[in-house]
């Protein structure tokens, strides 16, 4: 997890250099030659290479990542005010994602060939087929234009969450249902299974205590990754929405070459992503005790 940070802030500050002098995002008409080399002095570039990089390493370790260059504003303050909208979304993605993945998936494996499998399956065909910008747009057509029933987006009440949360959680609710079958159905044709069966174990009990949380480990590692990738890829659908969150605000700040926020955002994304990797690990030995004590 450390060398992934570090190596992040390499490529970030390489990014930083390589499209050219830093100086030229605060160059105004009116900028004159001593403030030029002030602002060079300032910003360590009179140094070499690598004490610029540990002087900005420095810098961003303490949260200073600089003022945007759309408003003046600290990078970092800009990037917190827009979080919480992010991460409302992400949540209420995750509880569709797992609300529907997985029951449709344990009874898709379970009854196996029935009218419920065909559309499970269905269903994760559609999901996994159609683009999520394609999608959030024909739900805004159907719920909001045509029928009027949702709002067709911004940060609101709670139906303000429903179709985003759909758009964004529709993919990878697709996915965790055809991983949570072929869990399944791994392990409902094993042995210990058929033994329990004919011990006459309850059905239910059979499916979700026995079978289920042998199945766990493949949906536990999609589930786990997939929250950090509704965190750091809810820019299509932030920007479909018109939502407020970091990858609208991501998004922005490519367009405008707003470097400092591109960076809080590259690293914030990272530190989630890689964050939810670590967490994902550490569950695995209170899923699966085999692992516990390997």
């Amino acid at each position: 997890m450390a060398v992934m940070l570090l190596a992040t802030t390499v490529f970030i500050f390489a990014l930083s250099r390589a499209s050219g002098d830093p100086r030229s995002m605060y160059l105004t008409e009116r900028m004159s030659a001593e403030r030029w080399q002030a602002l060079g002095k300032a910003m360590g570039l009179h140094r070499p290479v690598p004490v610029q990089y540990l002087m900005w390493l420095g810098q961003v370790f303490q949260g200073d990542f600089g003022k945007s260059q759309r408003d003046q504003r600290d990078a970092m303050v800009v990037v917190r005010e827009r979080l919480p909208a992010t991460l409302q979304l992400a949540a209420g993605a995750f509880v569709f994602t797992v609300l529907l993945g997985i029951p449709l998936g344990v009874l898709s494996a379970v009854i196996r060939g029935s009218l419920w499998d065909y559309l499970g399956r269905t269903f994760a065909l559609l999901g996994q087929a159609m683009p999520g910008f394609w999608l959030g747009i024909i739900l805004i057509i159907i719920f909001s234009v045509n029928l009027e029933l949702l709002p067709t987006g911004r940060r609101g009440g709670v139906d303000h969450y429903i179709l985003p949360s759909i758009t964004l959680g529709w993919f990878t609710a697709a996915g965790l249902l055809r991983l949570i079958r072929s869990s399944m159905l791994e392990v409902m044709d094993s042995e210990f299974v058929k033994l329990a069966r004919a011990k006459g174990v309850r059905p239910w009990v059979l499916v979700w205590k026995h079978a289920f949380r042998n199945a766990l480990i493949a949906p536990l590692t999609f589930a786990g990754l997939l929250l950090g990738g509704f965190l750091t890829g809810t820019v299509v659908t932030e920007t479909v929405f018109q939502w407020p969150g970091v990858g609208r605000l991501a998004v922005s700040a490519v367009l405008n070459n707003d470097f400092p926020i591109m960076a809080a955002t590259m690293l914030l994304f990272t530190v989630i992503y890689v964050g939810t990797a670590l967490i994902v690990d550490l569950l695995y030995a209170f899923v699966d005790p085999r692992i516990r004590f390997a």
